[in-house]
């Protein structure tokens, strides 16, 4: 998961980073903010002199994202203070944001919206309208709610569509609170501290399904993470972490059948991948159609039976598992008429 987009590659929480993590085929991370007419956009900070010219427009220092409006804010340069490359990028609103995702993002691809406007206690018109832009694009199943505390989930699970949200939390080192967040049973994702990987076994245990590790931004990261039953991990070096790790997990694509292949309906589809490895660590290979799961492989070759393949159009994507981290084929598309 890109952090704000990889902020140490891209201007962050803009689309130009977000295009490089779609580009890349990673998760993406981002921070809900507020502007002074109600409008939600993405920012990290309290205030707009980091990531904007603020100063030079406004003539001053410290300013507060929620003093000015969505139009103010459209007038900024966000891109500049990062790389004279990136000179006019805009701050984007959440509208903007979850088009370009729909637009763009690979589709076994998931968004963390990190809710810093829960220390604004902007209401709950506010949280409906971030529910509701989520169910206008039906990204429920994509779209996770990151937050800070287990009591902040309840601005949101009890309004219109609010039981559909996923949630994510952060916790840093707090087992504390990665023991509350677990047993609330409100949580899909957590989200922590590289410090306390060791404890993804108990996270699993506990229900929750998915536990990664942040920063990862080395190849010292990673080895501190990996032996560990972690699902995932969190980067401001996408690049970086990209090349750490795919040195270690093996390719996999779909050999057989090849993108736009056609069949007959009531035929049975073999499907072969290839897998490329460096340490023979590979444990089984997951098959999956239209992102559900329908088979493994523990052995090579690796294989998978579809039998009685009934019409429709179908996408097709293999994962393989090796060292306990896991990396998806680029999809294949078949139709059965």
């Amino acid at each position: 998961m890109a952090h704000r987009g990889g902020k140490l590659w891209a201007p962050e929480n803009t689309l130009t980073a977000y295009k490089k993590c779609a580009d890349n085929n990673l998760d993406w991370e981002t921070d809900l903010n507020l502007t002074a007419d109600g409008e939600i956009i993405l920012m990290h900070d309290k205030t707009l002199d980091r990531t904007t010219n603020a100063e030079t427009v406004f003539g001053s220092t410290n300013i507060q994202v929620n003093s000015k409006t969505l139009a103010q804010i459209k007038t900024l340069d966000a891109g500049s203070h990062f790389s004279s490359e990136y000179a006019g990028e805009k701050v984007p609103t959440l509208d903007e944001f979850l088009d370009y995702f729909v637009d763009n993002a690979p589709v076994n691809s998931v968004v963390s919206m990190d809710t810093k406007i829960d220390k604004l206690s902007p209401g709950s018109a506010v949280y409906q309208s971030i529910i509701d832009k989520i169910a206008a694009r039906n990204l429920f199943d994509r779209v996770f709610l990151e937050v800070f505390t287990v009591d902040a989930v309840n601005n949101t699970r009890t309004l219109n569509n609010g039981d559909k949200l996923k949630y994510a939390i952060w916790v840093n080192r707090d087992t504390t609170l990665l023991n509350n967040a677990i047993s609330s049973g409100y949580f899909s994702r957590i989200h922590a501290s590289s410090r306390i990987a060791y404890k993804a076994d108990d996270v699993h245990a506990g229900g929750v399904s998915y536990f990664s590790s942040h920063p990862i931004e080395s190849q010292t990261d990673w080895d501190s993470v990996k032996n560990h039953n972690i699902d995932g991990v969190s980067t401001d070096k996408p690049d970086v972490t990209l090349y750490v790790i795919d040195n270690e997990i093996p390719t996999c694509s779909i050999k057989n059948p090849v993108n736009g292949a056609g069949f007959i309906e009531g035929a049975t589809i073999t499907i072969k991948v290839n897998v490329g490895d460096t340490d023979s660590s590979i444990t089984k290979v997951e098959f999956y159609r239209n992102g559900s799961l329908i088979g493994q492989d523990t052995s090579s070759p690796y294989t998978y039976s579809w039998s009685d393949v009934t019409e429709g159009s179908y996408l097709l994507t293999a994962k393989v598992f090796d060292n306990g981290m896991s990396k998806i084929s680029a999809p294949v598309t078949i139709n059965v008429k």
